[in-house]
């Protein structure tokens, strides 16, 4: 792909975050990643008042280098997955001295449950329903955000396809679900042998439907995002 149609099929929505990327060439770069490298975008910025039809796409990188491209000259291609997977923030778990709860949830979301996903969030706004809950251990929760040891941490994005699966901050869980809304899932659980509630940050189903190309529609009257006072999620991918 030559820079002139580079120009003109990327702008500021062509990628978003968490959406996942691969490399095709960095020419400007001084010390660019190599062509072919894949990663996660972390954010996407609008250059377009420097250079007509130009944006920024950060990438945090999955040799662990955290750099943005600027298209053009830069040129990205997506990459068509049949996972993601998420590392979000958890909210919940008691409140004061003895709030309780993990830093962070990891899961994965493959086509047929995406597809579930969307079937119940028609189903709720078929019939004026407020949520639909079913039983799934699919989240893996942790004590502590991998990034606490790095005094960067703000600056240094979670890529959750590093992530190990293994790890002794694991919380362990009970009463798994999964929660479905209109606009949005989550997953919810108890602390083992503990009674207050731990829940993900919710996630767009808009994004998760766009991502395995379902047909969804939104509802009309409500923002597809998280709500502005809920936690923010990590990157995903």
């Amino acid at each position: 792909m030559d820079a002139d149609s580079q120009e003109t099929t990327v702008n500021a929505t062509t990628y978003r975050e968490s959406d996942r990327v691969r490399l095709v060439r960095m020419p400007n770069d001084p010390d660019p990643v190599p062509a072919g490298m894949e990663g996660t975008v972390v954010h996407v910025t609008d250059l377009s008042c420097l250079e007509a039809g130009q944006v920024q796409v950060g990438v945090a990188w999955d040799n662990g280098r955290i750099l943005a491209a600027v298209c053009p000259p830069d040129e990205l291609e997506p990459v068509t997955t049949t996972v993601r997977r998420y590392a979000v923030r958890c909210q919940g778990g008691g409140q004061g001295l003895f709030a309780d709860c993990p830093a962070l949830a990891v899961f994965e979301i493959r086509r047929p449950l995406a597809e579930f996903i969307v079937r119940m969030a028609t189903l709720v706004q078929a019939n004026g329903l407020t949520k639909v809950e079913k039983t799934s251990a699919s989240a893996w929760w942790l004590e502590r955000d991998p990034r606490d040891a790095d005094a960067d941490a703000d600056d240094c994005p979670i890529n959750p396809a590093t992530l190990s699966w293994a790890s002794e901050d694991e919380m362990r869980s009970e009463c798994d679900h999964l929660v479905v809304t209109d606009r949005a899932f989550s997953f919810t659980c108890y602390r083992r042998h503990g009674d207050d509630l731990i829940e993900t940050v919710e996630q767009p189903i808009a994004e998760l439907a766009r991502h395995f190309a379902i047909p969804f529609d939104a509802p009309a009257d409500r923002d597809t995002a998280p709500s502005a006072s809920a936690a923010p999620s990590l990157p995903n991918s």
